[in-house]
């Protein structure tokens, strides 16, 4: 599974590296056809979407149906944490209403 994590990633460091060689034509040709019309390169959050489509499409259809549970999934997890935020913080072997009641009291 790819994924982009905050340090020691493969990924994280091939991102760094197109960033910063983004104006170079080899890097511009390779995610033109990933780049919206409306983005532009020099927006690092915009080139970065650019570059997770790229590597998106080099996926076959196993790696790409494990990448679409692991959205699921996190989506999934975040929407819990959003309706229920004292989840985040519930210690081991806390039930869950006593959980909220420690939340709301804070």
């Amino acid at each position: 599974m790819i994924h982009f994590q905050p340090e020691d990633s493969p990924l994280r460091e091939e991102v760094e590296d197109l960033w910063t060689r983004r104006k170079e034509q080899e890097v511009v040709d390779k995610l033109a056809p990933f780049m919206y019309k409306e983005e532009h390169s020099d927006t690092r959050m915009l080139f970065h979407n650019a570059v997770m489509r790229w590597k998106c499409s080099l996926l076959d259809d196993d790696q790409q149906h494990e990448l679409q549970q692991w959205i699921e999934a996190d989506v999934e997890r975040k929407w819990d944490l959003i309706q229920h935020p004292w989840k985040s913080s519930q210690g081991e072997g806390v039930d869950d209403l006593t959980a909220e009641n420690q939340y709301i009291q804070e």
